[in-house]
């Protein structure tokens, strides 16, 4: 599967809020300007290719961030939003960006509403034991973890491809728990249309 594009031309601030509740108290991005360089925007207002810091990127951080532009006021990591993410989680400093995606034209069923994760320095990244424990953790969720990396793949990380299997090409359980699991996420994609 190509790499799940990290356009802003959508905008899950509602879906954000409704799952993981309103930002964590005092969690600002601070010297972090990782989404400032490393996403595509794609707006009325405003245009941005991926990998291509924004011309108002001010290391550190935003030279118009009082003014800054809708989309850029309005989309948050998910560092900002889960307190069970440490610190060091923050996308600077783990290279990894983790933010709600609902994509225009999901490309695939487990792509309508997911966790997406992005290695934007490499895929390195994922193997830290910091990046193994928020894979971890976001996986404990409900909802699919993609994760994207550099050279343009993109890969379901939860749930295990077996249940994938079942839910997207009728593949047979091989017992109750398995059928159960299956069941959950075939309702779960089918409440996301």
């Amino acid at each position: 599967m190509k790499n799940l594009t990290w356009d802003m031309d959508f905008r899950p601030e509602a879906d954000r809020e409704k799952i993981f509740g309103g930002l964590v108290e005092g969690r600002e991005c601070g010297e972090c300007s990782a989404c400032c360089t490393h996403l595509t925007i794609r707006t009325p207002e405003f245009q941005k290719p991926e990998g291509i810091a924004c011309e108002h990127c001010a290391n550190p951080g935003c030279g118009i961030y009082e003014e800054r532009f809708p989309v850029c006021r309005e989309w948050q990591c998910l560092w900002k939003h889960i307190g069970a993410m440490p610190e060091e989680a923050r996308p600077d400093k783990s290279k990894i960006i983790f933010s709600l995606q609902r994509p225009n034209d999901p490309p695939h069923p487990f792509a309508k509403l997911y966790i997406g994760g992005w290695a934007f320095d490499g895929v390195e990244a994922y193997g830290t034991e910091l990046g193994r424990n928020l894979i971890a953790m976001f996986s404990q969720g409900d909802l699919p973890v993609w994760l994207s990396t550099p050279d343009g793949l993109g890969h379901l990380v939860h749930p295990e491809p077996n249940i994938v299997d079942m839910v997207t090409e009728g593949q047979k359980p091989k017992n109750k728990t398995e059928r159960k699991e299956a069941k959950a996420w075939a309702a779960g994609i089918k409440r996301q249309l």
